[in-house]
């Protein structure tokens, strides 16, 4: 660790990294395990008794409830009409007809839950709703089940003024219709409406990735940090020492501290996965040291911040990839070899100690790392991500 820092933020960096990497334990054995039943799926008070009934009885009770309550209490009803399972599609499928918009355009929503794709012809017929909410959440249910019968469909709807119509209708087309959502999309990469440029975006990266070269660094800049989010994570996957030398460079202007250090430690965990190329383990490798250095230096900084924007969300995200550069070296044990203290005996924590002036360590000399890619580089093709 920096000798630049004092103890007290010497002893603050452990507990992050700590941190981090008991969240990825837990979350590892979560998933073998199994996650415990999601709040909106679980039974108990918050979903409203309909004990006594028989099975048709309940859910038509249920189905009652979901047309009559209020903005906000509607998802324990949908979660307890999935729970039903496909009992309940008949009944759902007649309250699309319901006179209550309300209920109109929830069912559809429970109805892709519950994967009720025999409903799709009933959901097209609900397009011609007179209320705006009930068509789109109709079109929205008919994107996700994605058939290819409908692409005429959604690509009748990328040509309305809507912004939800156009998205969902994109959605749709790239599931029913790849390669025509491709070129769709690509009208829409330079679109004044940031949802458009979104969803273009994401269909272009995910289905004709050697496209999104043409778009890659206007991406990078937008305004919008989920199009800089597919642009970076695009560019790791084809030039990681590029990838690499723009995240670091980004955290030290404080410029999307939390995608970049996620993008560091996507990285540095494909360096270690044997299922990767040598690319992301030659990049990693010829600039871990400095990784750890600048990584150190701006989670200091971020800690200084009284009053974070995001809401601390980088230094969860700096911390994490600090951890990964410290396994991916070998030196995780050595660093967290001191005891935890506890946050009330934190002196790094008070402002007083914690001047930006004072917190940079002194930057080492740069590693020996690889020119900017060439044109060949970015239109390589991408490693291989393992599932």
């Amino acid at each position: 660790m920096s000798e630049t820092l004092s103890p007290e933020q010497q002893a603050r960096l452990r507990e992050l990294v700590r941190a981090a990497r008991n969240r990825r334990t837990k979350d590892r054995r979560t998933s073998i395990e199994g996650r415990p039943p999601s709040p909106s799926r679980a039974t108990g008070p918050a979903t409203p008794s309909v004990d006594g009934l028989d099975a048709g009885e309940r859910i038509a009770e249920l189905i009652d409830k979901l047309g009559r309550a209020e903005k906000g209490r509607a998802k324990p009803l949908m979660a307890a009409l999935v729970a039903e399972g496909p009992a309940a599609i008949p009944a759902l499928r007649e309250a699309l007809w319901s006179r209550n918009p309300r209920l109109r355009r929830r069912v559809p929503r429970v109805l892709v839950r519950l994967d009720a794709i025999e409903t799709a012809d009933d959901l097209v017929e609900l397009l011609d709703d007179p209320v705006l909410k009930v068509e789109m959440h109709a079109l929205r249910a008919l994107a996700e089940f994605g058939l290819a019968k409908h692409a005429a469909i959604f690509e009748r709807y990328v040509d309305e003024d809507v912004t939800d119509l156009v998205v969902h209708a994109l959605r749709g087309l790239e599931l029913a219709a790849p390669a025509r959502a491709v070129d769709v999309s690509r009208r829409f990469m330079r679109h004044p409406r940031t949802e458009f440029r979104a969803q273009a975006a994401a269909i272009i990266e995910s289905i004709a990735p050697e496209e999104f070269a043409a778009f890659a660094d206007d991406a990078e800049r937008d305004r919008d940090l989920r199009i800089r989010t597919i642009a970076r994570f695009w560019l790791a996957d084809r030039c990681p020492a590029t990838a690499l030398d723009r995240a670091v460079a980004a955290i030290d202007t404080g410029t999307d501290t939390a995608l970049n250090a996620r993008v560091i430690a996507t990285l540095v965990a494909d360096a270690r996965s044997a299922q990767q190329s040598d690319a992301a383990r030659t990049a990693v490798t010829a600039r871990s040291a400095h990784l750890r250095t600048r990584l150190e230096a701006a989670l200091v900084l971020a800690m200084a911040d009284d009053t974070p924007r995001d809401g601390g969300e980088a230094i969860g995200a700096l911390a994490n990839a600090l951890s990964k550069v410290l396994v991916f070296d070998g030196q995780l044990d050595a660093y967290l070899d001191t005891a935890p203290i506890e946050d009330s005996a934190q002196p790094c924590l008070q402002p007083a100690n914690l001047q930006p002036a004072n917190l940079h360590p002194a930057t080492p000399a740069q590693p020996s790392v690889p020119p900017p890619p060439s044109s060949s580089c970015a239109m390589a093709s991408p490693a291989s991500k393992s599932s």
